[in-house]
């Protein structure tokens, strides 16, 4: 449920308000309030859309549960999971030192998070996105957890416009963990690329041919290992809005 204030309004600068509450079957809510600005026509050489968020996540509930990592954690390993939920603000001091090298050993999904999250947490989030010349879209976003070091999460893309015919390409990075610009810049099993060239079968239907770049550990040496794949996809796309 999202609601929507107008507070500026006019050709070229757009600026509102917003409340957003969020629900998970079965699980926990949280919400979002916060401000989004449009700047637009500018001769048609830029458009910029900026948002800027304070959040409040409530007890089982964890925010973009199904973003770009969703493929990744959805069977993983119990230390991997225990690192991203310690990202999210988890307490995990009560599991021995001794005890953690075993947890990578045991296999695990995503969706055993939702209930460990048994405290309520609050954080940041913000996000750009240009347009030039109506060729190239770039966008970034940065999230974190108040209190919580290694809690970033970056995500960082761009794309062909929307607008141009027949064919369309992707390029993401994506990372967790994130404190500093060394950890941003540094590629380890937390990281996660991607390029996508597609074939717009119709306006609003796209075939793609993903190329997907991470790390996953190596049950022989014991080691996270690069792991590189080709994985078919098929996208419905409309645009409701900005972001």
């Amino acid at each position: 449920m999202v609601v929507e204030l107008p507070l500026i309004k006019s050709k070229f600068f757009n600026l509102i308000t917003y409340f957003d509450h969020a629900q998970i079957s079965d699980y926990g809510n949280g919400q979002s309030f916060g401000f989004k600005a449009d700047l637009n026509h500018m001769e048609s050489i830029l458009d910029f859309q900026f948002v800027f968020e304070r959040r409040i996540l409530g007890r089982e509930f964890i925010s973009n549960y199904f973003g770009p990592f969703y493929e990744i954690l959805r069977n993983t390993s119990l230390g991997e999971l225990m690192e991203y939920y310690e990202s999210l603000g988890g307490d995990v001091s009560g599991v021995p030192q001794e005890f953690r090298d075993a947890l990578y050993e045991i296999p695990v999904n995503k969706q055993m998070l939702l209930p460990m999250m048994t405290e309520k947490r609050k954080g940041w989030f913000g996000a750009m996105r240009f347009n030039f010349l109506h060729l190239i879209t770039a966008m970034g976003s940065y999230q974190r957890i108040d209190g919580e070091a290694n809690s970033g999460l970056m995500h960082l893309g761009a794309a062909l416009s929307r607008s141009i015919p027949l064919i369309s390409l992707e390029a993401s990075y994506d990372k967790w963990g994130v404190d500093n610009l060394k950890d941003a810049t540094t590629l380890d099993y937390r990281s996660v690329a991607r390029f996508g060239v597609g074939y717009k079968v119709k306006p609003y239907l796209l075939l793609y041919m993903d190329y997907i770049w991470n790390f996953k550990m190596d049950e022989e040496t014991g080691r996270y290992e690069p792991q590189e794949r080709f994985q078919p996809r098929l996208a419905f796309r409309y645009n409701f809005g900005k972001f």
